[in-house]
């Protein structure tokens, strides 16, 4: 099952480079005090990060970067 079509709203490396574009543009504006992220899966809420993307890393540099 592909990792935006599971039950759990997990955190996924795929997300990263979104979130990460979504918090520099929200950095860049001097009006805004936070930011809220929600989800339009019903019933839900982020479980936390997708611990399946740590078995399939094959080094300890690989595990390393995805925890950065």
């Amino acid at each position: 099952m592909t990792w935006w079509a599971r039950k759990l709203n997990t955190l996924h490396a795929a997300f990263a480079q979104q979130l990460a574009a979504v918090i520099d543009e929200a950095q860049r504006d001097p009006q805004l005090a936070g930011l809220v992220l929600i989800s339009g899966k019903p019933d839900n809420f982020i479980a936390g990060a997708d611990i399946g993307m740590i078995a399939d890393c094959r080094s300890a540099q690989e595990a390393g970067s995805l925890a950065r």
